[in-house]
């Protein structure tokens, strides 16, 4: 097999280099998180071996995505001891803050997405359609950065925003959004941080940024039809009195 070079590649601002195996995923997937500059960060290269893509393809179907796919089960947990996890969920940014919408797969986050553009229009820009960076800064924010895991629809996203807040969404018969405490948050945001636990260290940083993500950000729950109706809803509730 052809070994390519090694790229950098900057995964919320920290850059790892990264061995591809199949050029075409490199192309397809991360050619957008390699042309930032400055030091790698990760000391050792990251790689899927050939052997691992080969016993996966089945789960995932060709090479490249297979490869695609087993690159963010390793960097998940990569990430964890700078600060950072990925987050299941839809980011976006509207009126320079950046708003997360969360839930189990299925239940309608791009649908709840496509609303919000269809409502504000051109004040709502994506940030990452399915699993952005969560990045943990030392004064106390939360900052949201794209990541190459867009989700199925492929939605490109844009420059990383300040979070604001979370919409825990679950559908319904009616629209209703009140704020979401945290002894029942605890564990259906913990099911969104994706790692792999190998280690109790592991278990710890994961468990360290749930528990600051709960602190600094006001998580929300929307039952919702889906419809235009929920997003004006959520609007004048959390973003136009001051929800956040």
């Amino acid at each position: 097999m052809l070994e390519y070079p090694v790229e950098r590649v900057n995964l919320g601002g920290v850059n790892f280099p990264i061995r591809f195996q199949y050029m075409q995923t490199l192309r397809r997937y991360f050619a957008p998180f390699c042309r930032y500059k400055g030091p790698v960060d990760f000391p050792e290269t990251v790689s899927v071996p050939p052997e691992e893509v080969a016993a996966r393809m089945t789960d995932f179907g060709g090479e490249s995505f297979t490869e695609f796919n087993l690159l963010l089960y390793h960097l998940c947990n990569l990430l964890l001891p700078y600060g950072r996890c990925l987050f299941h969920g839809v980011a976006f940014c509207i009126d320079g803050r950046a708003w997360l919408i969360t839930a189990p797969s299925g239940t309608g986050k791009s649908t709840q997405y496509r609303q919000w553009k269809a409502v504000f229009g051109d004040r709502v820009r994506l940030i990452c359609g399915d699993k952005p960076v969560l990045e943990f800064t030392r004064g106390g924010d939360v900052v949201v950065h794209p990541s190459p895991w867009r989700g199925k629809e492929r939605w490109r996203g844009g420059a990383p925003a300040e979070l604001a807040g979370i919409i825990y969404l679950e559908q319904g018969l009616h629209n209703e959004i009140r704020p979401m405490p945290v002894p029942e948050a605890v564990v259906p945001l913990y099911a969104q941080i994706l790692y792999q636990p190998q280690t109790e260290e592991q278990l710890c940083q994961a468990g360290s940024m749930l528990d600051e993500l709960l602190r600094r950000i006001p998580v929300w729950k929307l039952v919702n039809t889906g419809d235009e109706a929920s997003v004006c809803l959520t609007y004048d509730t959390v973003c136009k009195k001051g929800g956040y």
